[in-house]
């Protein structure tokens, strides 16, 4: 069971945009804020490190405003992932319990680039919390998965193209 409620909160930050379920970047504000205590530096959209990093963030990071966090992650999208974000709703569940999520950590485990295309493996940490607990929801949780991110350069700037659990 709690397995698979660790894939329920990282399904709705990837398939509800009203639900990310995993703290690896702050709440709210600035989308380009780095998570955790870090002091604030530009994006570098030209290292797809920090491209896919800081797509993690953005991803998986919920602060209960679903445009501010469709907005968030379409900056860094291409298709097939843009899309897919773009055609999201609100997820029920993360509205009903009021969900916020904040990444904690996040870390480049691999990287490998080929010309325009590149693919990174991340280890994230987030943890979600309920703002009216109840049933299911009744106390905050943390996880931690590995992403896998498949990035592509367009006009000089990496992007993201898809990103799937690899745990």
């Amino acid at each position: 069971m709690r397995g698979r409620i660790e894939l329920v909160l990282f399904a709705l930050a990837l398939v509800c945009v009203a639900a990310i379920a995993l703290p690896l970047a702050r709440c709210g504000g600035d989308a380009r804020q780095p998570a955790v205590e870090e002091s604030w530096r530009p994006l570098r959209e030209d290292d797809p490190r920090e491209v896919s990093e800081e797509m993690v963030r953005r991803y998986f990071s919920y602060d209960g405003d679903f445009q501010a966090w469709q907005r968030g992650v379409l900056e860094l999208a291409t298709d097939p992932l843009r899309s897919r974000v773009a055609a999201m709703q609100p997820d029920p569940t993360m509205v009903a319990y009021e969900i916020t999520v904040r990444v904690l950590q996040v870390e480049t485990r691999s990287l490998h680039r080929q010309g325009d295309a590149a693919e990174a493996t991340v280890r994230a940490r987030a943890r979600a919390v309920p703002g009216a607990p109840g049933g299911e929801w009744s106390a905050p949780r943390e996880t931690e998965r590995t992403i896998l991110v498949q990035l592509r350069r367009q006009e000089g700037r990496w992007h993201v193209a898809e990103m799937r659990y690899l745990d």
